[in-house]
């Protein structure tokens, strides 16, 4: 009875994100009694398949962090190379496979057209393109930039503290980190997602956002075209999340 109890309220907090990344719904999370919300906890890392038994500390330190005031916490569970990982952003808690250290350096991205990765596993092809102005704007993974307006080289790096950033349609600067808050990606997920970098200032944080002193006109023109791929398994996990996490 409580396999079937604790299997209902899995279905009715949880959603899939991918494979191996689930979000639960903390308001519909401890609408049931204690004791299943500690069931759909190991329910969800089972889910991971994970070799992973947690113990009665390890569950309380998760309905700690699920219960408490602040957002942002992060829980490591289980044994290098097979561990999951278990974050709160906001009213929601993420549970996943580990995900690889974010990468430290800085990569220098070529003078168009050509094709590079960068550290932390990312393929960049850098060309130009004539945008006229009946052509669809393009999706996540690409980004137009005007090319009057950048300065060359550009440059793919992580993020660092204090950075700045002007989002397109916004009406100047803002703290790189209050816009990640307003575009929904959780503080877990934020170390992971390129910046393209132009002169020091972030032209694209790569599948969110492009810069508003970089966009192109409505009436489109030359335009310098940036596309974004995954280059090994690691990065193809981090761009589906961010896909599946951002609102629409």
């Amino acid at each position: 009875l409580l396999a079937r109890e604790a299997a209902a309220a899995w279905d009715r907090v949880a959603r899939r994100l991918t494979d191996d990344c689930f979000a639960l719904d903390l308001d519909r999370f401890f609408c049931p009694e204690q004791a299943l919300q500690r069931r759909v906890l190991r329910a969800g890392v089972a889910r991971l398949g994970a070799d992973l038994t947690l113990t009665a500390p390890q569950v309380a330190a998760l309905m700690a962090l699920a219960g408490g005031e602040r957002s942002g916490g992060l829980i490591s569970l289980g044994k290098e190379g097979e561990n999951v990982q278990v974050a709160r952003a906001g009213r929601t808690l993420h549970l996943m496979k580990a995900l690889p250290d974010p990468p430290r350096e800085a990569t220098r991205l070529p003078d168009c057209p050509s094709t590079v990765d960068s550290c932390g596993g990312w393929r960049w092809h850098i060309s130009r393109r004539t945008c006229r102005p009946g052509d669809p704007w393009p999706p996540p993974e690409v980004a137009w930039l005007n090319p009057a307006r950048v300065s060359l080289p550009l440059t793919v790096r992580p993020w660092q503290p204090g950075d700045r950033f002007w989002p397109q349609g916004a009406p100047g600067p803002k703290k790189l980190q209050d816009f990640l808050v307003d575009a929904k990606i959780p503080r877990w997920l934020r170390p992971h997602i390129p910046l393209v970098a132009a002169a020091g200032e972030i032209v694209w944080v790569a599948g969110v956002r492009i810069a508003d002193p970089v966009k192109l006109l409505p009436d489109k023109g030359e335009a310098l075209e940036i596309t974004l791929a995954p280059a090994n398994a690691d990065t193809a996990r981090i761009w589906e999340i961010l896909r599946r996490i951002q609102p629409g």
